[in-house]
This record gives C-alpha cells, sequence and structure tokens, in this order.
C-alpha cells in the first residue's frame, strides 16, 4: 500500500515508503515494455566553507555531461535501473543528513517508492534527506517557516526537495476576455521577484477561476495534450527560453488527464516575476516571465 500527500504540503510533511508498484502499474494499465526513463537526483549541499557539494548514489552509473545537458540538468544525475528493481540508497557527507528514500509526483501528490516504478514517460526521483530522527510519518516544520495561505500564489518544487509558496497578486487589466476571479472586473495575476535554479518545478494555484474558496491547480495541456498555457513574449524577453511543460507530471486529478507543471528548463539561476492572464474560466492561461536586470 502506498501512502500519499498533497504537494502542497510536502515542504510540512514527512512521508511512508511504497513498496513494489507492480499492482499499481496493472491497475493504471501500464505495459510491461518500458520505454521511458526513471532517472535519480540525489542533490547537493552546501559545506561550511560555502562550497557546493554533490551528494551521491552508491553502486549507480552516472550520466555523462552530454546525457545530463540532454535532459537539461546541470549534472549529479543517475540511472535508476530495471522498472520493479529495488533502489539504491543516496549518500552525503552532509553532517546530521541521513537519507529518507525517494519521492517523485503521481497525480499532483508526493509518492516515495523503493523500487524503479513503471512509468510512461520519462521520469525523475529525487532523494529526501532531512535530520537524524526524521521518518516518514513524523510531521517536519522546516526552521523559521511561518505557514503562509494565499489566496493565489505559485508552488515551486525544486530539484532537492524543497518546495515554497510565491504569492501572486491581483491587479486591473484590459485584457479582453479576462476572467475576474471574484473582483468584478477582469484581472491578472503577478508577483515579486523570486529564484528558480534548472530543474525547478512550477505549479499554479488560483481561485475564483475553477472554485471560488479554494485555490486550484491550474492546468497547463488539456486531455487531448493541447495547450493550456500561452508562453508570452516581451521585448528580449520571452517565456519560452525559461520555462516549458513538464508533461512528465502525470495525470492531475485522478479523474483528469490535464498535466499542471512547467518546468524551469534554463541552465543558470536567476530572479524572475511572473503575469498570468486566466480566460474562460482557467482553461486557458497566457503566462509571461521576466527576469530581473
Amino acid at each position: 500500500m502506498k501512502k500519499i500527500l498533497i504537494l502542497g504540503m510536502a515542504a510540512l510533511l514527512g512521508f511512508t515508503c511504497v513498496g513494489g508498484l507492480s499492482a499499481t502499474a496493472a491497475a493504471e494499465g501500464i505495459s510491461e515494455t518500458q520505454t521511458a526513463q526513471v532517472y535519480l537526483v540525489p542533490g547537493s549541499y552546501y559545506d561550511e566553507d560555502g562550497e557546493k557539494q554533490q551528494n551521491t548514489v552508491e553502486n549507480a552509473t552516472a550520466l555523462s555531461e552530454d546525457e545530463c545537458s540532454a535532459l537539461h540538468m546541470e549534472g549529479n544525475v543517475y540511472k535508476a535501473g530495471e522498472k520493479g528493481s529495488v533502489l539504491p540508497k543516496a549518500q552525503t557527507e552532509n553532517y546530521g543528513i541521513v537519507f529518507n528514500g525517494w519521492w517523485y509526483i503521481v497525480d499532483a501528490e508526493i509518492v516515495y517508492t523503493d523500487t524503479v516504478p513503471a512509468v510512461t514517460e520519462d521520469t525523475y526521483l529525487y532523494a529526501d534527506f532531512r535530520a537524524d530522527l526524521s521518518q516518514h510519518q513524523d510531521p517536519i516544520a522546516p526552521k523559521g517557516e511561518v505557514k503562509q495561505e494565499y489566496k493565489h500564489y505559485l508552488l515551486i518544487t525544486h530539484t532537492d526537495g524543497t518546495s515554497e509558496k510565491v504569492q501572486l497578486y491581483v491587479s486591473g487589466t484590459d485584457y479582453a476576455g479576462m476572467d475576474d476571479a471574484g473582483y468584478g472586473a477582469p484581472v491578472q495575476f503577478y508577483n515579486e521577484y523570486f529564484t528558480l535554479k534548472k530543474g525547478d518545478l512550477i505549479q499554479i494555484f488560483l481561485s475564483g477561476i475553477v472554485d471560488d474558496d479554494e485555490p486550484t491547480c491550474m492546468p497547463v495541456h488539456d486531455s487531448t495534450q493541447a495547450s493550456c498555457v500561452s508562453f508570452e513574449a516581451s521585448g528580449t524577453s520571452k517565456t519560452a527560453d525559461y520555462v516549458a511543460y513538464n508533461t512528465a507530471d502525470g495525470n492531475h486529478p485522478a479523474n483528469e488527464t490535464a498535466h499542471h507543471t512547467l518546468k524551469y528548463i534554463a541552465t543558470a539561476t536567476q530572479n524572475f516575476r511572473v503575469y498570468i492572464k486566466s480566460l474562460n474560466n482557467g482553461s486557458s492561461l497566457n503566462f509571461y516571465i521576466e527576469k530581473k536586470q
């Protein structure tokens, strides 16, 4: 039996490992012949001298620089092995931190697994490193973090397994066909500058478009894989240079086949802010990302 958590709670809660997934694969109709690849991302940390150090995976083959580049990854990525095989352990020299298992995103939820899952698209498993005595079932609140409840926000999931909410603010607009999100007139959503690193995943949560009370994760592809998000360009800033549709994020929610995740594909770590316009009750979004000069 697998235990799962809503993705938006990933930064606050611990998790329980998953056993074999063969029953799940059969239930979901996944072919026994797997052509998609599963990759292991152990992450990194900064030592006492402020130098970045890479975690490793024992008895696993690391991808070459060219292979990582083809995946739009900076490096430190490993091959996971054959479907159903037991996953190796990730290792770190970071003092007081232990490996608590591998996780990935299934149906907008965090799922832990100890074997290579059956997948239909390339999938990344991320190492969960936390302080000793921290187990999956234990609630974990990052030091100094104050829980924030936002009506509109971006959920950023970083490649090291941490996540954060970036609040979206509301402003008026005269853009034709815009939703009013309960404000009585057309509005657009924007934020202050925040940081994106290569491989970060982005989900858009808006209230008043699909649901009046609770923030709803907006789709980026519909059931036919047609785009629900248009990437805007302005001057020299082209959104498509920085983000792409992450079609490997699975189906969200269970009764739909839409994808809800964007991926930051640029190499450099940079600061951005975004502007979002929602049209036709969220069935179409205009997404513009602006790099800080």
